[in-house]
């Protein structure tokens, strides 16, 4: 009867919105698990044949059909453990090393490259590695390891800028070592990584870094007010509410 097409017309509809809206999500889903995309895209070539379904249906069937059919991306396909690789362990497969330091570098590409590296391990992460506090379970290196990957890389970058201000022996060197990594912090905020942000603020307040009370005298009153800043605005109180807002 009419009625009975109308009423099996609104429950596929309300399939096919949920599939759209599952897949557009978290592609991720069906890339790591062939099993569950093969009986998805039997659903949906079963939509496209049949016959009873309008075609306002069959268009978003196919729709849905090419998105989840389509080729992985080239930035799904990126290597991390090798674009993570120390330049150390790159230096055989490259003609020569490079003759830049972090204090060659200007800050923004520095920034830049914070971010870039962050961008790829944020989007790395499945979706399965956010449930059920995966990172903290005894198989944790196998069902939350990109999870890992982004502590284990906020650690080391927030090393890093703590080794660069204190190996200096020279207290105008560590000043302007500070003033630097400050202006890659707020460059960082302009790029919305706030999490590159975080990494470089919790260096600042590192007991090594934060005794250096003569050092921190020194830095210029501008300088002063934009770590300020860029601490408040990484705060962790209220849950890190300043972030959550700025993300808004």
């Amino acid at each position: 009867t009419k009625a009975s097409i109308v009423v099996g017309s609104v429950h596929t509809m309300r399939v096919i919105k949920i599939l759209k809206n599952w897949i557009f999500s978290n592609y991720e889903d069906f890339e790591s698990d062939l099993d569950l995309k093969a009986e998805v895209v039997d659903l949906l070539e079963e939509m496209v044949v049949n016959t009873n379904l309008l075609p306002a249906e069959h268009k978003a069937a196919v729709s849905i059909l090419r998105t989840i059919n389509k080729e992985p991306s080239p930035e799904k396909q990126i290597d991390l453990t090798q674009l993570l690789m120390p330049p150390s362990l790159q230096l055989c497969r490259f003609s020569s090393p490079s003759k830049d330091n972090l204090d060659t570098l200007f800050a923004l590409d520095i920034a830049e490259q914070l971010t870039y590296l962050d961008h790829h391990i944020f989007m790395a992460i499945r979706s399965e590695e956010l449930l059920s506090q995966a990172w903290m379970k005894p198989d944790k290196c196998h069902k939350a390891q990109h999870v890992l990957l982004v502590s284990k890389r906020f650690n080391e970058v927030s090393r890093l800028v703590v080794s660069e201000i204190v190996s200096r022996s020279n207290m105008q060197d560590r000043v302007t070592c500070i003033e630097k990594w400050a202006a890659i912090a707020d460059i960082c905020r302009c790029m919305h990584n706030y999490n590159g942000v975080l990494q470089i603020c919790a260096a600042f307040v590192n007991s090594s870094v934060y005794r250096l009370k003569k050092t921190w005298e020194k830095l210029s009153k501008q300088t002063k007010q934009m770590i300020d800043r860029l601490q408040t605005l990484v705060s962790s109180e209220g849950r890190f509410k300043n972030m959550r807002d700025a993300l808004h």
